[in-house]
């Protein structure tokens, strides 16, 4: 898992940029000229000027061109806005017509000058579009009045890579940790070991404390170590610079006013409670099963079921089925469930999901451990 980590962090920069009429330049080195593009333009306002910016220089793309970021033109004129592109897109992109590279360069004044209310319009759509209520909706709003406007650009590479890393990261963390728990109680059952362990002086009592604070702890490590590998890889390769940028850099769309470097920081607890919201649950089924196989079955389902499931609609019923589905452990670890619009009603008031999820997952992990405990304790001895 520890190579895994670092392979997943080393892979972006292996290969080469391709330029037409020019020598190939690595990936590491794209990524040092992407960062010198974004620096130059780090502390600027994201508002009319600097987008009018960014459309006159894709104006230079040529029409047609099906790998436009290959062209001599793309890397002369539009690569040092690419940034920009990127950011304003989603507030422009409509279920008419996507804002496309053409799109972009040859954007009237009165569009850029209108891209927070546009910004506004695909938050409220995209929200409709999920089936949200009138009350969400304003809730929503009421957070995102909070964040300040014109959104100021910051190079941010390291925060932002750093989020895609964890996530993938942490598909396999909650799949080892299952494999890896599933026999903590079960293996007891199938060695016949359970017959001596629960006869002993310490067998109902602190040899499962013993077996559950094994459980939590190796957990624990093995996610913050991961985490800390990969902080160290992209930060190494990406900069620090970033901490204090707006996550609606890496999406304009999310209505909470944090910077990024909160937000990772958010991410990261998170993450860890997913893996100990993994163990809990390995450990209880490990617990009430008489052989580790049927776990490793059931816990591989669903940490991966999950994660391929996609609920598309905009009716109620489906939007709730969303909120249920990012409450399952490897939904957690992807940074943009816990940063959603999906807000948690609770007796008559909302709880954002970075707030519910990691809550709602300590609460059922002690349910979690709780059966574990009682399950081994009262096992009947044959």
């Amino acid at each position: 898992m520890y190579v895994f980590s670092v392979i997943t962090c080393i892979l972006p920069i292996v290969g080469n940029h391709y330029v037409e009429g020019s020598a190939a330049e690595s990936k590491y080195e794209a990524i040092k000229t992407d960062k010198a593009y974004a620096m130059a333009i780090t502390g600027r306002e994201i508002d009319t000027e600097l987008i009018l910016e960014m459309s006159e220089a894709y104006s230079h793309i040529p029409e047609g061109v099906e790998n436009y970021s290959a062209t001599k033109e793309y890397n002369t004129y539009a690569r040092p806005y690419s940034e920009i592109y990127r950011i304003v897109k989603p507030a422009y992109y409509t279920a008419q017509s996507s804002f496309s590279v053409e799109t972009a360069s040859n954007m009237p004044k009165e569009q850029a000058q209108s891209f927070y209310d546009a910004r506004r319009e695909a938050m409220i759509s995209d929200m409709k579009s999920t089936g949200a209520s009138q009350e969400e909706i304003d809730f929503m709003l009421e957070k995102d009045s909070q964040v300040s406007k014109p959104v100021l650009f910051s190079y941010s590479d390291g925060y932002s890579s750093l989020a895609s890393f964890l996530y993938t990261a942490a598909v396999f963390l909650v799949f080892v940790i299952s494999i890896c728990l599933a026999p903590l109680f079960s293996g007891e059952y199938t060695s016949r070991t359970d017959q001596l362990l629960l006869t002993s002086k310490y067998g109902k009592s602190r040899l499962i404390a013993a077996k559950l604070f094994t459980g939590i702890s190796f957990s624990v490590i093995f996610a913050v170590t991961v985490m800390l590998i990969q902080a160290v890889i992209a930060f190494a390769i990406y900069g620090t610079e970033g901490f204090n940028a707006a996550l609606q850099l890496i999406d304009i769309l999310c209505c909470y006013d944090f910077t990024l470097g909160q937000a990772i920081i958010i991410f990261m607890v998170i993450l860890v409670i997913a893996c100990v919201y993994t163990a809990s649950i390995s450990m209880a089924m490990s617990a009430a099963m008489k052989s580790p196989f049927p776990v490793m079955i059931i816990m591989s389902l669903m940490n991966f079921v999950p994660m391929i499931i996609n609920l598309k609609g905009n009716a109620p019923y489906l939007r709730v089925l969303h909120k249920i589905l990012v409450l399952f452990p490897i939904r957690m670890c992807n940074i943009w469930d816990p940063f959603s619009s999906f807000m948690y009603n609770v007796f008559g008031n909302f709880i954002e999901p970075y707030i519910f999820m990691p809550v709602f997952a300590l609460i059922f992990s002690v349910l979690m451990l709780s059966i574990a405990y009682r399950k081994f304790k009262t096992r009947q001895i044959r």
